[in-house]
């Protein structure tokens, strides 16, 4: 059975290295199993260290009037260093509408 998903890595174990889980999701990629690796709520640092063991697809961030960290704290600008991986932006509202 072949999927045609990327995997993302949703939250990093803090208990297990970040080298350690994208090699055993770079495994997969190379045996066709998953077409890339994403990730998500992690830091630019660890983008980095991610991206040094196998090229990830996409980072999952979110980006709000309420959350505009990703515009300063260096995961925008590490994505954009490297032209293989995009930004995915996931907006929240706060818009409450009464009954």
């Amino acid at each position: 059975m072949r999927l045609l998903a990327k995997d993302i890595l949703a939250r990093v174990d803090p208990r297990t290295p970040i080298e350690t889980s994208i090699k055993a999701l770079a495994e997969l990629v190379e045996e066709g199993k998953i077409r890339g690796i994403g990730l998500s709520e992690v830091n630019a640092s660890t983008i980095r260290k991610a991206h040094a063991v196998h090229p990830i697809a996409s980072v999952e961030i979110e980006l709000s009037l309420f959350t505009p960290d990703p515009l300063h704290n260096g995961i925008m600008e590490t994505c954009h260093e490297r032209k293989s991986m995009r930004a995915e932006l996931i907006g929240r509202s706060t818009l409450i509408t009464k009954s």
